[in-house]
């Protein structure tokens, strides 16, 4: 109505009748704002319906599989949202008034908005709904869980890759519209940044659900990080085999970019495991060089694995933090430990000053003064880190170990207060000071109470090596695996942890382009990989929706 009387205005004008036409502008104002608030509604109410049938389906049945070669898991969520986007755009477009063309299109910039984060919402809650305890599950029924639970992660990746694709399809039929050029509009700008919000809020989150299912599977060996056992039996090269084979088996049916994407988490969380346990251990047992050689090795090995062994152009930019850290371990206590330090601070800012103490106090040769005048030295300050730096691996694992201070400056050894800190002593001392203000008959209570506080105030002030066989470490004393010889091939004879059969791995697609902490998983280790069912055949069916991955 608008659109046609808009139209029927300016002939009348053109034939010297102006104002003669039956509505007003403030007429048509009103009739757009009220359009306006009835396509908010309608279009919530639809996306709502939407979002509601797909998490019906997920629980109950498995996502849909793409007729082709690769059969790629997918559901047609995102092309049903946009067809009926698309419906209601194409009105939109005709509205005579740029302005009004705007404010509806800042509707629908809302409405997907609103999608993207309900969606999102309905596949974290299938995770907590998956972690949930079954009663009387068999380890079959769990493990056929585990697969649903992957295939519909995995969907979810490519229907938020093709969300991306068809919001930018929206946004290049707008600027190309023949009706008028809307090109320079500042809402086109706006909704261009829905297309990196489905990769960065949508995406990303899936593919970090999708590497705590890997992780799940390797939370009986990870513990084991730098000790004798993780060395001995090569455990380094079960969990790269395991990363790789869930990409042959499931992550190659993801969607580029998503493919690269969720193999890069896997790396940073592998690389976060390391730092964690590298931060939590208090001494070696065998000697700085030794440790040096080691942790280069195993650099060199992960590297390789994720390079070498998966066909796509992983990135592994912040891998480089571990060669330095051997580095500094292994260096003499000369300029050359100085100028390496420095240089280390300097590419990850935000490292904190206890996890440079934690990383000097490895090395084995350095008083507490002497690690303080080192870090001085190097420029780093007990104010070094945290607000207004570049962000780098080394906050992520702040995020998950909290404060570590630091067992060099402040060891504890008392059995059943391993989790004190400065402020434990603080406390302890504050107490002992009311109990000397107090004046009493009683006085050898006081007495005794005092000397409690006070040797217990010295225990935990006194620094030394703790026996890990004392706190339920792994299997008595905690050793440190650094003399493997480097050049092993972690790809060796070893029995894989996630025995794969039935469908071979996926090849990947020609032309690919370049949360749940991961170190407590709050499930029970898993056994060996199920067979999974095959794929759907391939016979040309006709389908009743739009397969969101045809060539348009």
């Amino acid at each position: 109505v608008v659109s046609t009387q808009s139209t029927g205005n300016a002939m009348l004008s053109n034939h010297g009748w102006e104002g003669h036409g039956v509505l007003t502008p403030d007429n048509v104002d009103g009739l757009v704002k009220a359009y306006n608030v009835k396509l908010k509604i309608e279009l919530d109410s639809q996306s709502k319906k939407i979002l509601q049938q797909e998490d019906e389906i997920r629980s109950t049945k498995s996502p849909e599989r793409t007729n082709d070669d690769r059969a790629i898991f997918y559901t047609s969520t995102p092309v049903i949202f946009y067809e009926m986007l698309d419906q209601n755009i194409k009105l939109v477009v005709t509205l005579p008034n740029v302005s009004d063309l705007q404010m509806v299109l800042a509707t629908v910039h809302d409405v997907i908005d609103e999608f993207r984060k309900t969606y999102l919402k309905g596949v974290q809650q299938y995770k907590i709904d998956y972690l949930a305890p079954v009663e009387e599950e068999t380890e079959e029924d769990r493990e056929k869980r585990r697969e649903k639970y992957v295939e519909w992660l995995i969907a979810s990746a490519n229907n938020a890759i093709k969300c991306t694709k068809l919001n930018n399809d929206l946004i290049h039929y707008l600027e190309k519209s023949k009706d008028k050029d809307i090109s320079g509009l500042p809402i086109l700008r706006i909704l261009e940044t829905k297309s990196d919000l489905f990769e960065r809020e949508f995406l990303d989150p899936i593919c970090r659900l999708l590497s705590n299912e890997v992780f799940s599977v390797l939370q009986t060996l990870l513990p084991m990080l730098l000790t004798a056992e993780w060395r001995d039996k090569r455990h380094l090269a079960s969990c790269l085999k395991t990363i790789i084979e869930y990409y042959q088996y499931d992550f190659a049916l993801i969607e580029p970019p998503g493919d690269i994407m969720v193999m890069e988490v896997i790396a940073e969380d592998l690389l976060k495991q390391y730092l964690y346990q590298l931060f939590q251990t208090k001494s070696l047992s065998v000697s700085a060089a030794e440790f040096g050689t080691m942790l280069m090795g195993e650099h060199d090995q992960i590297v390789a694995a994720f390079q070498n062994k998966i066909p796509l152009p992983i990135k592994l930019p912040e891998y480089g933090c571990l060669k330095s850290i051997a580095e500094i371990v292994s260096d003499t206590k000369d300029l050359a430990l100085v100028m390496d330090l420095a240089a280390f601070v300097k590419e990850y800012p935000d490292i904190r000053y206890d996890q440079c103490v934690a990383i000097l106090a490895l090395r084995g040769d350095m008083s507490r003064d002497e690690i303080r005048t080192e870090l001085a030295n190097s420029g780093v300050t007990e104010e070094h880190g945290g607000g207004g730096t570049r962000r780098t691996i080394f906050s992520d694992v702040a995020d998950v170990t909290g404060p570590l201070a630091s067992r060099f400056f402040q060891t504890v050894v008392a059995p059943g207060m391993r989790g004190a800190t400065a402020s434990t002593t603080s406390q302890i001392s504050k107490l002992g000071s009311k109990f000397n203000n107090i004046s009493l008959a009683a006085s050898p209570v006081i007495n005794a109470l005092n000397n409690s506080l006070t040797q217990a105030k010295e225990e935990i002030m006194t620094p030394r090596k703790l026996d890990y066989s004392e706190q339920g470490g792994h299997g008595g004393e905690r050793t440190n695996p650094f003399d493997e010889p480097t050049g092993t091939n972690p790809f060796g004879d070893e029995p894989t942890t996630r025995e794969m059969k039935g469908r071979a791995p996926v090849p990947p697609a020609k032309g690919g382009r370049a949360g749940l902490n991961p170190f407590d998983d709050p499930r029970p280790p898993t056994g060996a990989k199920k067979k999974r069912a095959p794929p759907p055949p391939t016979t040309k069916t006709t389908k009743a929706t739009t397969n969101p991955f045809d060539s348009d």
